[in-house]
């Protein structure tokens, strides 16, 4: 939705909640408008009133910590994605998000675990976690050029020839002069693309 279009959402919700009496649905749907809004405060003042209203309600830890790893609120974050987890081990999503928040923590160890932990349940995973992977194994962790050159091999080998994933593995490839390497897999990159007319 572009953001005109969530405003006015927003706004007619609001008033819909303001007549009716708001109920803790109502709450987590402004909370979800209030977020592609990306504006995080707003959206977990309404999260937590639809916590205080029906606690059980589906999802709520799910969305607070996506919400607060959104609004750079890592730390906490960190807890509640921990406590969702707890219960639902093999949950990709999340733990693609809770990769992510340890990511911004310069918790390189748990990144990477997270990572795999997601890439492995995800059918299929994206491009990019293949990519923010490698980006990890290079940035905080104690990975070589070498781990990151693998995880990307691992994402051409599941996704098939991704150019993105074909691309940093060629720049990482020339970041140690491995120019034979880098050629071979250019060479390939050119041999998958659709010929030019």
């Amino acid at each position: 939705f572009a953001h005109g279009d969530v405003h006015e959402r927003i706004h007619a919700l609001s008033q819909q909640m303001e007549s009716n009496g708001p109920t803790a649905e109502e709450y987590l749907e402004r909370a979800g408008l209030y977020r592609l809004h990306e504006d995080f405060n707003h959206a977990l003042v309404d999260l937590e009133q639809a916590a205080v209203m029906n606690p059980d309600l589906p999802g709520l830890d799910r969305i607070r910590g996506t919400l607060l790893y959104e609004a750079g609120r890592f730390q906490q974050a960190l807890a509640v994605l921990d406590r969702f987890l707890r219960d639902h081990p093999d949950d990709a999503d999340d733990l693609l998000t809770r990769a992510r928040v340890h990511a911004q923590l310069g918790q390189g160890a748990a990144a990477r675990t997270d990572y795999d932990r997601a890439i492995a349940h995800l059918d299929p995973p994206s491009p990019d976690c293949f990519l923010e992977r490698a980006d990890c194994l290079l940035t905080i962790s104690s990975g070589s050029v070498d781990e990151a050159l693998q995880g990307l091999d691992e994402g051409i080998r599941i996704l098939g020839p991704i150019p993105a994933l074909q691309d940093r593995a060629i720049e990482l490839e020339c970041s140690r002069r491995g120019y034979a390497a880098a050629l071979k897999r250019l060479q390939t990159l050119l041999r998958q693309s659709p010929a030019s007319p």
